[in-house]
């Protein structure tokens, strides 16, 4: 009796672990979409209000087995409290409304516990690339004036994923740092990568 408890007890634990292992096996690339809110912080915090923002990723697996490579498109909008324009010489020149649209395209690491098999996994991002700020006024003069450049960044941030059949959800969030002023972003996403 005891020697069949056992072996149903090891026979158990066996299809657990193939079915963990499956679970948590990485696909050679995998694509997916993200979405949440945009954060500013520091000064860039001082003169935005926090967003939106959504993009798309494209990750490929490597030889090392904890380590991926991921390719990041992104889109984020930030807004602002209404400005008024002082006019010394009289009335005022009107009201300027700035908004902060940031287009990203980043290549990144992603970096796992080696060893770790778990059906949910931590993991950490890095990486770096160009930014695209467009910055633009409307004042109630109806008068518009924009300008746009682009800036090289870096990235930084943590999150979690899970598998869900053939498509893995995750969680996270990174630091952004663009250009040679340091504008800070804080994007916080919910996404799903298809295999």
């Amino acid at each position: 009796m005891r020697i069949r408890m056992l072996a149903a007890g090891f026979s158990l634990f066996s299809g657990l672990s193939a079915a963990s292992a499956q679970t948590t096996s990485r696909p050679a690339f995998s694509f997916g979409v993200l979405a949440g809110g945009s954060i500013p912080v520091g000064f860039t915090g001082q003169a935005y209000n926090g967003g939106f923002q959504f993009g798309g990723v494209a990750q490929a697996s490597t030889p090392v087995e904890w380590l991926d490579v991921s390719l990041d498109a992104g889109y984020q909008h930030l807004g602002a409290s209404s400005v008024v324009l002082p006019n010394p010489g009289g009335p005022t020149f009107g009201t300027v409304r700035p908004n902060l649209q940031v287009y990203s395209g980043v290549a990144n690491l992603v970096i796992r516990l080696p060893g770790f098999q778990s059906a949910i996994q931590a993991y950490a991002i890095a990486g770096a690339g160009e930014f695209r700020v467009p910055t633009g006024f409307l004042t109630g003069l109806g008068q518009p004036n924009e300008n746009a450049e682009t800036r090289f960044g870096t990235d930084a941030g943590l999150g979690v994923e899970a598998p869900i059949g053939r498509s893995t959800v995750f969680a996270e969030a990174r630091y952004e740092r663009i250009g040679a002023d340091g504008m800070r972003l804080v994007p916080v996403s919910l996404g799903i990568r298809f295999r």
